[in-house]
């Protein structure tokens, strides 16, 4: 319920039970569940006035708008003033992914090199 072990809630109603006595925990566990309903009724109009907010912001339209823009977006002005093609990272991302996944055909073997230079009879000179 809050990431409280039985055998941690247990230790909790120990302790109450010694500290606060057995006649005024019914008491305290009332008090207890009232400024729960309390404190979950302020996240509640809290989170409905952050989402009422958002709404009179118009910010859904505004990041309909901002993908809009960015899909008709294919080019960009790099540090020197030139265009340049603007790549999807997302795309980018797959492309790495696939050639990660497929085995490259391996280069064929290049021909050692010796130390030593031999002559016509394959003696070192």
């Amino acid at each position: 319920m809050f990431g409280i072990s039985f055998s941690e809630f247990g230790l909790i109603a120990l302790v109450a039970i010694i500290f606060i006595g057995p006649k005024e925990l019914p008491g305290v566990i009332r008090a207890f569940r009232v400024f729960k309903a309390k404190l979950i009724a302020v996240q509640r109009e809290f989170t409905d006035g952050y989402h009422e907010m958002l709404k009179d912001l118009h910010i859904d339209d505004l990041k309909e708008e901002v993908t809009k823009v960015n899909s008709h977006l294919h080019t960009i002005i790099d540090l020197e003033g030139k265009e340049q093609k603007a790549y999807n990272v997302e795309d980018v991302f797959k492309d790495l992914a696939t050639t990660k996944a497929t085995p490259t055909a391996s280069a064929p073997d290049a021909p050692k090199a010796t130390s030593a230079h031999k002559d016509e009879n394959n003696e070192s000179i």
